[in-house]
């Protein structure tokens, strides 16, 4: 079996970590694949490891212009596929401008899925490519031979939006990562011991749909309670006009920035400085597919207060706080909950290691196993 991987509209964030692990998780003996074609951008490819069975495929056209991208996948995918004697295509970015078969996409993000959240962008260049995005998914799924969601959550919304697929399809979410260096993943935990100072993080892209301005008026609120120093840092590429709404809630809340900070993106290598110096992870989203921030946090041992919007809430059960992330006063709420029970922390850490215990190992074995499924089907 030899596999095509076109990940030429990968870019950024969880989409470059999924791909990442599960290349370097996969397994020729037990996977039952000869090798694999990566298409993607130079960053990409140089992220993956330098096995011999993984064959990096680089165009210039791969960093220019999504328009540039769409072009070689409608005219040169399908030749160059075919070519190379690729058994199945591989498109995690749920987009398909050529027409080779078998092919399998991936559901990544469900935002462009659900108008409640597309809402919030108002008439923008935003809204336009999202909705540009949900029809091209929407063409892409119907045409698939197979098809992987993160949680059936996301199925179940994007089935209800663009009716039911016909073709294979499976859910398996994010496994554990092994991006981190050994020694990290054992690390003591960083539960809130010194209640005269508690390091709070938030890892996510400042979107509209994060809400990383209520999370700072949440923790004012908390910090006027509890009169305790929590510290809130926010790591992650930024949407501006979110950034903007994030600024106004640091100007509003902590205009000489004792308490609150925003870092920007922060690559793997010292994002996990972060991870360790912190006590606990706050996740305030409302439209997700999975989260792979969640699964960083349990890995780094951190507590986490968390949104109560799904698919978040079938995650993490009873392994997690949640709050409304659209009512500050919620995140207070439980921060003084967490804070306030010194015992907490470690029970909701040692059920959410129960919960998120998939390994990206097994994420990999369950995703080529899929692939062999389509296969014979077709």
């Amino acid at each position: 079996m030899i596999i095509g991987f076109d990940c030429v509209n990968i870019k950024s964030g969880g989409g470059v970590t999924h791909i990442v692990e599960l290349v370097s998780s996969a397994d020729p003996t037990r996977d039952h694949f000869e090798c694999l074609y990566v298409w993607g951008s130079k960053a990409l490819l140089d992220s993956l490891p330098n096995y011999s069975w993984i064959i990096k495929q680089w165009h210039p056209w791969f960093d220019k212009s999504i328009f540039h991208r769409l072009i070689w996948q409608t005219f040169l995918l399908r030749i160059k596929a075919t070519k190379l004697k690729c058994n199945l295509l591989f498109i995690p970015s749920s987009t398909i401008f050529c027409f080779f078969r078998p092919v399998v996409t991936m559901h990544q993000n469900l935002l462009p899925f659900q108008w409640s959240e597309l809402r919030r962008y108002g008439l923008s260049l935003t809204t336009a490519r999202l909705i540009f995005l949900r029809i091209c998914q929407s063409v892409a799924f119907h045409l698939s031979d197979g098809v992987i969601f993160l949680s059936s959550y996301s199925q179940e919304v994007v089935e209800k939006a663009i009716g039911t697929l016909l073709c294979k399809k499976t859910v398996i979410p994010h496994g554990v990562s092994k991006i981190y260096p050994e020694p990290i993943h054992h690390s003591r935990p960083n539960l809130v011991s010194d209640v005269s100072k508690t390091q709070l993080l938030y890892v996510s892209t400042i979107d509209l749909y994060k809400h990383q301005w209520h999370v700072v008026e949440g923790v004012a609120l908390a910090r006027q309670r509890l009169q305790l120093d929590l510290q809130l840092a926010f790591i992650g590429h930024p949407y501006h006009p979110a950034l903007n709404k994030l600024n106004c809630a640091f100007n509003r809340f902590d205009p000489y920035a004792k308490w609150s900070t925003y870092h920007g993106p922060i690559h793997h290598d010292k994002l996990a400085d972060y991870y360790v110096k912190s006590n606990i992870f706050i996740w305030a989203s409302t439209c997700e597919t999975f989260g792979i921030p969640l699964l960083e946090a349990t890995l780094f041992n951190l507590p986490i207060i968390c949104s109560n919007y799904e698919p978040m809430k079938s995650m993490l059960g009873e392994s997690a706080l949640y709050f409304d992330p659209l009512r500050p006063s919620t995140l207070a709420d439980a921060l003084e909950l967490m804070v306030g029970n010194s015992a907490l922390p470690q029970i909701l850490l040692n059920r959410a290691k129960l919960k998120l215990s998939i390994s990206s190992d097994e994420v990999a074995e369950k995703t080529f196993a899929f692939f062999r499924q389509v296969l014979i089907t077709e």
